[in-house]
């Protein structure tokens, strides 16, 4: 005899037995003949076997079962289907397979090799599944597959729910759409709204995008994610991640709710705050919500503080930037700054200050329409600040140092402002310091076309005139009650940020 044909009689048998024990507690309907074109009965002392052939057709109530041979034991109303077995359950579901072990009174239905279970527009295959009538549950051990009109979902094992319309899977599920790539350990699957649940590590594959998530549904239909538990959304440049995350990759909108964390990608650089807002088309995130960004340099960290960020990239040009506004401050141990609107142009290291911009470097506060300040090698390398340029410095209870121009250039050493040069009706206030005595002499004032200013720890060492100047002295004594001040002068150090941590 066949060893397959063996093996699955054995497995009919011990099936039959297993079930002798609840026979007298569990009756049903009985299963009835329907159809067979050749019908025999064996007897024995357990009880007799009909044997069937040819166009077999039984039916238990609403249910149908065709196949092509049959042996059915009427005295535990159980009975093994072979070949072409189809048991139609409801209008729209049906249960395909080659080998079928049947149980009447515990309306229970095992069914083996290529076995195919077609519920509405859902069709699940596997090699063996276990259908349960009374709650319409279909168990399948076996590694399956799940396809309807937009999904494959594969399983190692499974639980299909035909009343509740879900499908549980379990190990290395992986949910494959032209659109999409969903890998996962454990998953539930939704087959009239297509949505599937996750509750263990799942990683969604789209076309520019990459979810992480350990909680959350995505709605396949709509292509929308609504993720929790930490999850985050990476690009080729950027990741993000938070409590809650909304995403729809048809609009290429989201949204983040939870402490946000934003970074790029081969950068130093990380924003963080309570919401953003995600627009892929436009490859733009708005971070709000107590933000602040944070970024190391050498032997120092930049923080930006404002009410709200903006992460720009340009995919061509290979280019990105971050806006802030409004109330915008700056934090370093060597340089601080507010401004209402700041532009970080990340690649080429500049930070462009914007709107009433002020900067502090030790004791030097330094103002202009406009400040741009370049990083090198994560550290800062140079300033220059367009129109209305005001240098001040406090210089003791004597007075204050200033120089003004239209346009002024800084260069820093050790992050540290190193020297300034000015350029255009450069006007400046000195005090002339005698060292040895550490008494003022007086208030050199001067007017000339260029100025260049070097520092040393943070305080004017030197004056160059790189024009003729036109100046004048002044005897400490004719000023020290009322300090000379240039036009448009503003000392704010009141704000002058202070990092809190």
């Amino acid at each position: 005899m066949n060893p397959v044909l063996i093996r699955t009689l054995l497995i009919g048998v011990f099936i039959l037995f297993l079930h002798q024990g609840i026979r007298a507690q569990t009756q049903s309907t009985p299963v009835e003949i329907e159809n067979a074109d050749v019908l025999t009965i064996e007897n024995s002392d357990s009880g007799s076997v009909r044997i069937l052939t040819g166009n077999v057709q039984f039916r238990q109530d609403t249910l149908t079962l065709r196949c092509d041979s049959a042996r059915h034991y009427p005295e535990y109303n159980f009975l093994q289907a072979f070949s072409n077995v189809i048991i139609q359950i409801t209008d729209t579901t049906q249960l395909r397979g080659n080998y079928l072990a049947y149980d009447g009174n515990l309306r229970i239905a095992e069914m083996y090799h290529q076995v195919k279970l077609k519920d509405g527009n859902t069709l699940l295959e596997t090699e063996k599944l276990t259908y349960y009538r009374d709650n319409g549950i279909a168990l399948y051990p076996l590694p399956g597959k799940l396809t309807d009109a937009d999904n494959v979902l594969t399983s190692l094992s499974g639980t299909y729910h035909t009343q509740d319309n879900i499908v549980y899977f379990k190990r290395e599920v992986k949910l494959v759409n032209p659109e999409f790539r969903l890998e996962t350990d454990t998953l539930g699957y939704l087959t009239t709204t297509r949505t599937a649940m996750f509750v263990a590590p799942t990683v969604i594959y789209m076309d520019n995008d990459t979810l992480n998530t350990t909680l959350g549904e995505y709605f396949t239909q709509q292509r929308k994610a609504l993720l929790y538990n930490r999850s985050s959304i990476r690009d080729s440049d950027y990741y993000l991640t938070a409590d809650t995350l909304w995403y729809s990759e048809k609009t290429g909108l989201g949204e983040a709710i939870g402490n946000v964390f934003l970074c790029k990608r081969d950068s130093t650089l990380n924003l963080t705050g309570d919401c953003a807002q995600i627009d892929r088309l436009q490859n733009t995130t708005l971070v709000y919500e107590d933000p602040v960004v944070v970024q190391k340099i050498e032997k120092d960290t930049l923080h930006l503080f404002a009410h709200q960020f903006k992460a720009l990239q340009d995919t061509v040009a290979n280019k990105s930037w971050l806006c802030a506004w409004p109330h915008v401050k700056i934090f370093m141990k060597d340089l601080q700054g507010v401004c209402d609107s700041l532009v970080y142009q990340v690649e080429d290291s500049l930070l462009t200050l914007n709107q009433a911009p002020v900067l502090w470097s030790s004791e030097n506060q330094i103002t202009g329409d406009t400040i741009r300040i370049w990083l090198k090698n994560k550290e800062m390398d140079s300033l220059r600040i367009y129109a209305s340029c005001f240098v001040i410095s406090q210089a003791d209870s004597a007075g204050y140092n200033q120089v003004k121009g239209r346009q002024m250039y800084g260069k820093f050493k050790d992050n540290a402002l190193h020297k300034l040069k000015v350029n255009g009706n450069a006007e400046s206030i000195y005090f002339s310091k005698n060292e040895e005595k550490n008494t003022y002499d007086g208030v050199n004032k001067s007017l000339s076309n260029e100025i260049l200013i070097y520092f040393e720890e943070q305080k004017p060492k030197k004056i160059s005139f790189l024009s003729k100047p036109e100046g004048s002295f002044i005897p400490y004594y004719e000023v020290y009650e009322n300090p000379p001040l240039l036009e448009d002068f503003n000392w704010q150090p009141e704000r002058r940020p202070v990092l809190i941590k």
